[in-house]
């Protein structure tokens, strides 16, 4: 089952907000090994 474009984007949108939330450094650590394009984009 594949993923329509504006539910990749939807699931894009939902992972920054949270990271944006996110103001623990450990959390921030992980997001960089798991999201790193996503978190340098946001940078």
């Amino acid at each position: 089952m594949e993923l329509k474009e504006k539910d990749k984007e939807n699931a894009k949108v939902a992972i920054k907000n949270q990271l944006i939330k996110m103001n623990n450094s450990i959390d921030i650590c992980f997001a960089l090994l798991y999201n790193e394009p996503l978190v340098v984009h946001l940078a």
